[in-house]
């Protein structure tokens, strides 16, 4: 096992990231100067500046407010504008290009990270395939702009493997970090409490004592609580700015008429008033995203429970399920992207060369699809 901890290929997953990247905005810009018909030169500020971007930097530039319309960005979570602020104070670079250097680092730990996850259960060229994937995903793009996609995704990676590899309270303060980045963040909780479960197993098949059993049970909760403590923290700075520790719930829905159901409301609604529009940027940039990423979720789901450890099935389960539940879903491709089964099964689905090659161009061509309809149209959130 400590060989293959120390195999990650660091400099392979560098150049696997820049041809990536390259590849993406060469090829889009392209394509954008194509319908632009010339020099599209608004490419590379929109890329960074969409959405959710512009709200990250105003929270990283001028805090929250309990007032005005800045008071609707109090649903956004704490860590990521805060580390934003931080590399601009240091680097003094606009807020917006801060934010989106962030998310380009942290997409290449994100890969490093992912590809230890997977080496838990693949060989190197498999799990090598899987961070392929992660980077060519049809929904990557968002891992390019000024939202916290990337970051996110790379303290879950940093959660998932110091839980698989016992090491309780380095993925507790991921934990932590990760549950003040997005609410879901919160179910790596369910990663915790399955594996452990299984080490205490593990501990009683050996013939351990009931001391052994406390011991060992110990450092998972420590993990566990750190992870709630995240959230926590974030009904904390509600309480400081607004006087009510869940007032996030109540701008969610007057601002986004936003609340939580279930995925089957989701998908009334993706038919009946989405799809049902004669609106074809809603339906490309919102309902087909929407059922592509939860449909991939259940596929993924199904193969979770055949192929890879219980804790990431329920994991995914939980997941998918808070993720596509809000009565308005604008955002299930982008959601998608911390479903990381996704990834592991589209590695160990792609061990024949044609498999490979085929979703290799099918993924990056739709992964450049979205990334137009992102830029040019504005059409994904």
């Amino acid at each position: 096992m400590k060989n293959i901890e120390r195999d990650t290929p660091f400099l392979n997953i560098a150049k696997i990231c820049v041809i990536t990247w390259f590849a993406l905005l060469s090829i889009s810009f392209i394509v954008c100067c194509i319908l632009a018909k010339g020099f599209y030169t608004d490419f590379f500020r929109l890329f960074i500046s969409r959405w959710d971007s512009n709200s990250f930097a105003r929270l990283a530039e001028e805090g929250y407010k309990a007032e005005g319309n800045s008071r609707f960005l109090l649903v956004f979570f704490p860590l990521f504008p805060w580390v934003v602020r931080g590399v601009h104070f240091v680097t003094r670079i606009p807020y917006l290009a801060s934010a989106a250097l962030v998310s380009y680092i942290s997409t290449y730990f994100a890969a490093v990270m992912l590809y230890k996850v997977l080496r838990r259960n693949f060989n190197p060229k498999t799990s090598l395939r899987g961070v392929k994937f992660f980077l060519i995903f049809p929904f990557s793009f968002f891992f390019l702009t000024g939202m916290s996609e990337a970051f996110y995704v790379m303290l879950l990676f940093c959660a998932v493997y110091f839980i698989r590899t016992r090491k309780y309270i380095l993925a507790g303060i991921f934990g932590f970090l990760l549950s003040l980045t997005r609410l879901p963040g919160v179910l790596v909780g369910v990663l915790f409490f399955v594996e452990t479960l299984f080490y205490i197993k593990t501990i009683w098949n050996n013939d351990g004592r009931f001391k052994d059993l406390a011991k060992a049970v110990i450092k998972p909760i420590l993990g566990m609580v750190m992870t709630l403590c995240g959230f926590f923290s974030y009904l904390l700075l509600n309480y400081v700015v607004t006087g009510d520790a869940f007032r996030f719930i109540a701008l969610q829905k007057e601002n986004w008429s936003q609340y939580m159901t279930n995925p089957f409301y989701m998908l009334k609604i993706v038919f009946e008033q989405q799809i049902a529009r004669d609106d074809i940027l809603l339906l490309w940039g919102v309902a087909i995203p929407n059922l592509f990423a939860f449909a991939l979720c259940l596929v993924c789901f199904f193969y979770l429970m055949r192929k890879m450890p219980p804790s990431y099935t329920l994991y995914h389960g939980f997941y998918t399920y808070i993720c596509f539940s809000p009565s308005w879903l604008l955002s299930g491709g982008r959601y998608s992207l911390g479903a990381f089964g996704i990834f592991a099964m589209l590695a160990g689905i792609t061990k024949k060369k044609w498999a490979d090659a085929i979703l290799t161009i099918i993924s990056f061509a739709f992964l450049v699809f979205w990334t137009v309809l992102y830029i040019y149209y504005s059409a994904l959130y």
